[in-house]
C-alpha cells in the first residue's frame, strides 16, 4: 500500500506468498515520503510548480514507536508542489534496519 502519511514516518503493508512455504504473509514496513515541515519552493525553476526529489543533506536516525535506528541513513525524499499535488515515489528501495 502507499505510505500511510504524506509527511513524517508512516507505514506501508502488503500481502505476499514470496517465501519457501508459499504461504500468504502480511508484511509491514515503515516509510517516509518526506519530512514534515514547511516546503521549500525557493529552488524552483521558472515555470515549474514542483521541486524535485532531494537527498537528505545530512544522515538521519529514524524513529518509530519510541525506538531509534541503530545506524544513520541519507534517504531520498519526494519534492513538494505549490499547486497541492502529492508526490509519490516512482522508485523505492527497502532497507532492513535495526532499531533500539
Amino acid at each position: 500500500s502507499q505510505c500511510s502519511k504524506t509527511c513524517g514516518t508512516g507505514i506501508s503493508t502488503r500481502v505476499t506468498n514470496d517465501n519457501p512455504e508459499c504461504r500468504l504473509v502480511k508484511e509491514t514496513r515503515i516509510c517516509e515520503v518526506r519530512p514534515c515541515g514547511q516546503p521549500v519552493y525557493s529552488s524552483l525553476k521558472k515555470g515549474k510548480k514542483c521541486s524535485k526529489t532531494k537527498k537528505s543533506p545530512e544522515p538521519v536516525r529514524f524513529t518509530y514507536a519510541g525506538c531509534s535506528s541503530v545506524k544513520k541513513y541519507r534517504p531520498k525524499y519526494c519534492g513538494s508542489c505549490v499547486d497541492g499535488r502529492c508526490c509519490t515515489p516512482q522508485l523505492t528501495r527497502t532497507v532492513k534496519m535495526r532499531f533500539r
